[in-house]
């Protein structure tokens, strides 16, 4: 696992409270870990994030989402983040896959972060009902450059809370609307 020292904004999600534990030290690394229980199961969610190719039409800074290679347990794809036409930048992943219970994507090809580590887990929900499950969500990263990393300090808790609503939203318009409020 991944230590996280003091230099760390760490901020936390307690899944029913919604409190947050912060650390404010000055670090281009951001490290953020969430915990919900929500009404999709956990085949539904492992769907949803493993499609990578899919992240374009719905992750709003997602402008260019390709699967270069795909195996039941492996995907190495290609991203395009950014704001057209003044923000665009591309990174290559790796991404492993436990259906259904993990995806964990790393970059490797290193020309945009120092390191980005993003894990999804996927564990059963409430004990009778199997339309629902909690997930953990963590990512771990750190631009290359000072002016991305000022940027993302600037909206980092605001993209994180985005980027998982907008997995949610995505699970409501492929299955439905949900069997759980999520929490």
């Amino acid at each position: 696992m991944i230590n996280i020292n003091q230099n760390v904004i760490f901020a936390k999600l307690c899944p029913l409270a919604g409190c947050f534990r912060r650390n404010f030290f000055s670090s281009s690394r951001k490290v953020y870990k969430e915990q919900r229980l929500l009404g999709y199961s956990k085949e539904q969610m492992f769907k949803i994030v493993s499609r990578v190719e899919d992240y374009h039409l719905f992750l709003p800074a997602c402008t260019k989402s390709m699967v270069l290679s795909r195996t039941p347990k492996f995907i190495k794809a290609e991203l395009e983040i950014g704001f057209p036409p003044m923000i665009v930048e591309k990174y290559a992943s790796h991404v492993t896959l436990e259906r259904p219970t993990l995806v964990r994507a790393q970059c490797f090809d290193g020309r945009l972060f120092k390191h980005l580590i993003t894990e999804w887990r996927f564990s059963d929900g409430l004990s009778k009902n199997s339309e629902t499950c909690t997930i953990d969500f963590f990512i771990d990263f750190e631009f290359k450059s000072p002016f991305y990393a000022k940027l993302a300090n600037a909206v980092f808790d605001q993209m994180v809370h985005q980027t998982i609503n907008c997995f949610l939203q995505r699970a409501k318009e492929v299955y439905g609307r949900p069997r759980l409020k999520a929490f």
